[in-house]
């Protein structure tokens, strides 16, 4: 895999997907640095979330599991069909 070559503060990931900057915090929270989320330090005592691309996107893949919009996990169960075809319908 290759090195991340940019960083994304979280003031620039919360208007590149139009979100809270808080709501993003939380979401990143579950995020480790192999997730793509690391701290950037400053001067002053400075610091803020940065986030790589992959950082980005697991970032967008969180917000659509709390808004409902995808499946929890790629591995997760997926309910059996019913023998017509359809799962969950009767």
């Amino acid at each position: 895999m290759a090195a991340p070559s940019c960083v994304f503060t979280i003031a620039r990931v919360a208007l590149m997907l139009g979100k809270d900057e808080d709501l993003l915090s939380d979401l990143a929270m579950q995020l480790e640095p192999e997730d793509g989320r690391l701290w950037i330090y400053d001067t002053d005592d400075r610091d803020t979330l940065g986030f790589t691309e992959r950082g980005l996107e697991s970032l967008k893949e969180l917000n659509m599991i709390r808004s409902g919009g995808c499946r929890q996990h790629p591995g997760a169960h997926q309910p059996r069909p019913w023998p017509d075809g359809y799962a969950g319908e009767a």
